[in-house]
């Protein structure tokens, strides 16, 4: 084993996000529009946790970025409903992605755009924390 990948397996897992933290960006999107569908609040949740969790990035790390949530009382595991197809995300990119979006016609189209655009933004946030940490080919990779 290289010794990256033994120092990487000794450091605790710190993509799990801070549950206070969850807890006020669920409570302040899901209370935001209490009228608007199921579908729409999820998306607004997503894009506000994409813009207020705080990002942890380890210079040892070569792939960043974690969409692990956490709940009260679950303990660490992935209670968040995303199966991400990520064929289709590095085959596309996100500007792939949105133009599929922006030609559907269904009632879910607009919470979709938001949740792809959300996902874009986290994927910003960690591209700018990796080059605040001179971690360029990381940083450049995860803003192409």
């Amino acid at each position: 084993m290289n010794p990256r990948i033994s120092y990487l397996k000794t450091i605790p897992r710190k993509e799990t996000c801070d549950i206070q933290a969850y807890r006020e960006i669920a409570k302040d999107a899901y209370t935001d529009a209490p009228e608007k569908e199921e579908i729409v609040r999820k998306a607004h949740f997503l894009r506000s946790f994409a813009e207020k969790i705080p990002v942890v990035v380890d210079e040892q790390e070569l792939l960043v970025g974690s969409m692990r949530f956490w709940r009260a009382g679950v303990g660490g595991r992935n209670v968040g409903h995303i199966i991400v197809d990520y064929r289709m995300i590095l085959r596309e990119g996100i500007p792939g992605m949105q133009a599929k979006i922006a030609k559907l016609t269904t009632r879910e189209a607009a919470a979709f755009a938001e949740a792809v655009d959300a996902f874009s933004v986290f994927v910003q946030r960690y591209a700018e924390e990796a080059a605040a940490r001179n971690m360029t080919a990381v940083a450049e990779t995860a803003a192409r």
